[in-house]
């Protein structure tokens, strides 16, 4: 879950917020997990082109909400073009290895 949909190429300094979440029978909903536990964290950007980075993610507040979130730009060199990009947070401990769906997002030229 993001809240990134649009990026415009050449345009700097973006916030992608990734919410990490599990579906709760009891309730019925998707809810956040506690993902505080968590030593590595990162988001995996696949570019247009088929090339990828990882990013160094941060826990938005201490974790326990479940968001990450990484910055980038231009300068950054993650967007290097128009097209579909995807991502994926891959979260890493002394004995879990968590990675999520993966999620897209479409980068255009500004008018």
């Amino acid at each position: 879950m993001s809240n990134v949909e649009i990026v415009f190429n050449e345009t700097y300094g973006y916030l992608l917020k990734v919410t990490i979440t599990e579906y709760d029978t009891t309730l019925e909903e998707w809810v956040a997990i506690d993902i505080s536990g968590f030593t590595s964290t990162v988001i995996k950007i696949e570019r247009a082109d088929g090339t990828s980075k990882n990013e160094t993610a941060t826990f938005f507040t201490d974790g326990t909400d479940g968001i990450l979130v990484t910055t980038f730009s231009l300068a950054d060199g993650i967007i290097n073009g128009v097209g579909t990009y995807k991502y994926q947070a891959i979260l890493a401990n002394a004995t879990q290895l968590f990675k999520t769906t993966i999620e897209r997002f479409t980068v255009d030229d500004p008018l």
